[in-house]
């Protein structure tokens, strides 16, 4: 079989100015650290809208493992039943321990910054895992593995499915605005999609398998992704993409999420400052200035590290903010955090009070774009990515 199994990572991140990596330290009750975050997503490819949760004082960002992972933990908004209670909890660490996983991935040997989405990399993988079998189907079992779901695939989709339509959508009082939606395309010229993997896509991601269009396929494609992303995203693929892919199938996951800060920062008070990035080299940035802000924080002596929350009007959503103590110490700090999951879930769950800080915020624009073929291949996934790929539960 070809190798049709092709996954692009690409994170466009809209805010004013370039982001840069580097981390500020606090003293004297004055916190310094980096967001100001306003990033759009569809993921098949993939690509990643939101106001999202950080991970650094710079700008190393973990979408969906903050966003979803902690939602899913909660009682009541996931569901009513502790069957299910007990399934999102076990969905969200699996989330969370694959977002883990692909983070280390993303940031060995890179020093540039970095935004992804891990859950819509997630999805687009337990959309695949549909219709996998052999051992393509065990290698995905791996990264998508849920302890309660017990390897089934369909009751993985189901757990996905409960979850997300479970997650709060709008709040007009707050103009608060979160959004998950999927979408699947495929060549009817060069495969037949079995009627069982068509209905489960239906099923469980809200969305019939379509076929390309004959004369321009990419259009479809990209009226969906501007219509999920508000406009935000346009010409997502670019024309003559498919003419010049061996893509036979491609599935989408767009993450949209658009919140107010409970406490705005005023643009009168937006000034040049000093950033030290993470190679110590000091540049100048717009930095975003709150006096007397009430936030919660709190020192990690186990990472050396600073965590902050801010949170959105609402108060359904927060930025966590990692920092490490010292200009030097993102490099450390990321080290401490590799695998650390519950550790970190401990921390972004049992923040303290909120107390009145000075805070200061660069402003910053982040684009990412990557190919996570190689990167999920170290994971595990070799034969998805290799003529010997078995997705008989896919196509006749």
């Amino acid at each position: 079989m070809r190798d049709w199994f092709r996954h692009v990572c690409n994170v466009l991140c809209n805010s004013s100015h370039p982001a840069l990596r580097g981390a500020y330290w606090y003293s004297d009750r004055q916190i310094r650290s980096a967001s100001d975050i306003y990033s759009e997503g569809v993921t098949g490819s993939i690509r990643l809208q939101l106001f999202s949760p950080a991970i650094m004082g710079v700008v190393r960002v973990v979408v969906a493992v903050l966003l979803l992972g902690v939602l899913l933990h909660s009682d009541g908004q996931v569901t009513s039943s502790r069957r299910h209670r007990t399934r999102a909890s076990s969905l969200s660490q699996s989330v969370t321990s694959f977002g883990d996983s692909l983070y280390r991935q993303l940031t060995s040997g890179n020093l540039d910054n970095l935004i992804f989405s891990p859950f819509s990399v997630f999805v687009a993988l337990t959309m695949t895992l549909l219709g996998a079998a052999g051992t393509t189907k065990r290698e995905l079992m791996v990264p998508t593995a849920n302890p309660a779901l017990r390897g089934d695939s369909a009751r993985c989709s189901s757990a996905l499915h409960n979850a997300i339509a479970s997650l709060p959508t709008s709040d007009p009082d707050t103009n608060l605005t979160l959004r998950v939606a999927n979408a699947a395309y495929y060549n009817q010229s060069e495969i037949t999609v079995l009627p069982g993997f068509s209905q489960n896509i239906q099923r469980f991601y809200g969305g019939a398998l379509k076929p390309f269009e004959q004369t321009n396929p990419e259009a479809a494609i990209n009226s969906w992704v501007e219509e999920v992303t508000d406009g935000m995203i346009q010409n997502f693929l670019p024309p003559g993409h498919f003419t010049n892919s061996e893509t036979v199938i491609m599935l989408l996951n767009a993450v949209f999420f658009e919140g107010f800060w409970e406490n705005q920062f005023s643009v009168s008070l937006t000034s040049e400052s000093n950033f030290t990035t993470a190679t110590g080299t000091v540049v100048r940035v717009p930095m975003m200035y709150r006096s007397h802000a009430s936030i919660s924080f709190k020192n990690i002596e186990a990472l050396n590290a600073q965590v902050i929350e801010l949170p959105y009007k609402g108060d359904r959503f927060s930025l966590f903010v990692i920092m490490p103590n010292t200009w030097d110490g993102l490099i450390n700090l990321e080290r401490r955090l590799d695998g650390q999951v519950k550790m970190l879930s401990s921390i972004l769950n049992d923040m303290p009070p909120a107390v009145s800080a000075n805070l200061f915020l660069p402003k910053f624009r982040l684009s990412t774009g990557k190919e996570l073929n190689d990167h999920l291949k170290t994971m595990g996934l070799r034969t998805a990515f290799s003529r010997r790929a078995d997705f008989r539960r896919i196509i006749m």
